[in-house]
């Protein structure tokens, strides 16, 4: 029998993008739950305030990931912001090998009509937030901060510190923490939790970029001796002429890169890209971030789980690591609603143990996909270049290899749990529109 001696049945450290949809996807398959979200930046719900995640950064969420964003209703209202890739075309600069792959070629599978959308950081992050608004049955503690976890009998113990003076610090009990706080997780580092870092000596430079052609709802990644360019299309349907750039830079180029007059710069990423989407015209500040892959080494303890960049964080070359966490998310979740029927433990380590089995394949194979590409494709080597173009050349003279490959990057490949919250999603919607019609 389960403890009743709890504040909350389950507490997120981490509001960003991957712990708000995992404390939605948790109150939708388990509403008895009390779950709260415990985050260090103020957390309004106007859209012109946003929180330390919700950045001037462009995600590509997935077909697979759109469909369980609308399940759990945030994407009806986000919807208006995002721009479909319809086509994704991959190429080496200089070299013949390239793939191009559209919804055509998918269309028996696709019923968005797209591969995937693009939308900004900062409307993806303020969906969230009023999604988790209106359900009115998760806690926002903020801004705080989580400073010390104690594993109990059946139970986790969390200290959270307050940034207001008149609550200084609370301690919570909890069936399970669940660790959200991105890639550089103080939380993993203070319960002692290795991982495993492939610093790849790369920056990426993300900018929005102006083109004189409308970039038709492509998603261009163009490999090069010193990494990925990708553009990513933004804005006005297939008629916009502006793009999310993300140019990966070595570090030794990075200041350089930065230095550059908006001219030089935009004539570099000419010479990069080529004209697919006519000339550069005009490119917004440039941000940076540094490129690693990092893995961490546990991802489950007793009462604990680490998600979202905590426990994976990838290169961003095949956009993976949103859609990615929002898998493991799903996973996560149908194990602890089992477990929850079952009246167990929601921190057992065996249900934990469980979840990790079942998602492990997938986190494999999606970071052997990132880190393969970046490694293969920035590599000046010959063997590997003519081995790169002609795995290029083969995905487009073989339809079914071609399906298999960008269904794996589109989310396509759903787990059993997404299936199962996919369908108890419509079956709820199902219920409403008989019990409207009575």
């Amino acid at each position: 029998m389960v403890s009743t001696n709890y504040q909350y049945d389950i507490v997120i450290a981490g509001g960003g993008m991957v712990g708000l949809s995992l404390a939605l996807m948790l109150v939708q398959e388990i509403p008895a739950l009390q779950v709260a979200i415990v985050e260090r930046a103020a957390v309004t719900h106007q859209p012109a305030v946003t929180g330390n995640s919700f950045d001037s950064r462009s995600t590509a969420v997935s077909a697979g990931s759109v469909e369980l964003l609308d399940a759990l209703e945030v994407w009806p209202a986000l919807a208006r912001h995002a721009t479909a890739i319809r086509t994704v075309d991959v190429s080496d600069r200089g070299h013949l090998g390239r793939t191009r792959y559209s919804v055509a070629n998918a269309r028996a599978q696709h019923t968005l009509g797209a591969l995937g959308f693009v939308v900004d950081n900062a409307n993806l992050g303020q969906a969230l937030l009023a999604a988790v608004k209106q359900t009115g049955r998760i806690t926002q503690l903020c801004p705080a901060t989580v400073t010390a976890i104690a594993p109990k009998a059946q139970a986790t113990e969390i200290t959270v510190e307050f940034e207001q003076e008149q609550q200084a610090s609370q301690t919570l009990r909890a069936q399970l923490l669940i660790i959200a706080d991105g890639a550089e997780s103080g939380l993993r580092k203070q319960l002692g939790i290795g991982a495993d870092i492939n610093d790849y000596g790369q920056h990426a430079v993300i900018a929005n970029v102006h083109h004189s052609k409308p970039h038709q709802c492509v998603a261009y990644e163009r490999f090069t001796e010193q990494g990925p360019m990708a553009l990513l299309p933004r804005g006005s349907g297939e008629r916009g002429c502006q793009s999310a750039l993300v140019w990966t830079r070595p570090e030794s180029q990075l200041q350089t890169t930065l230095a550059l007059s908006e001219e030089d710069c935009l004539a570099q990423i000419q010479n990069t890209f080529g004209y697919r989407l006519g000339s550069f015209q005009k490119i917004s500040t440039r941000h940076h971030y540094p490129l690693k892959l990092s893995l961490a080494k546990e991802q489950v303890r007793s009462g604990l789980a680490l998600v979202g960049n905590a426990a994976h964080f990838l290169h961003p070359v095949a956009g993976q690591g949103f859609n990615l966490a929002v898998r493991d998310c799903a996973q996560l979740t149908a194990a602890l609603a089992e477990a929850h029927k079952q009246n167990t433990w929601l921190g057992s380590l065996p249900t934990l143990q469980a979840y990790m089995a079942k998602q492990s394949r997938d986190q494999f194979a999606t970071t052997m996909l990132s880190h393969g590409f970046n490694s293969l494709f920035s590599n000046n080597r010959k063997p590997l270049q003519l081995l790169r173009n002609l795995g290029l050349l083969g995905l487009q003279a073989a339809p079914a290899a071609q399906k298999d490959f960008f269904d794996q990057m589109m989310g396509r490949g759903m787990a059993r749990a997404e299936l199962n919250l996919l369908q108890r999603y419509l079956l709820r919607k199902q219920a409403q529109a008989e019990l409207a019609e009575v």
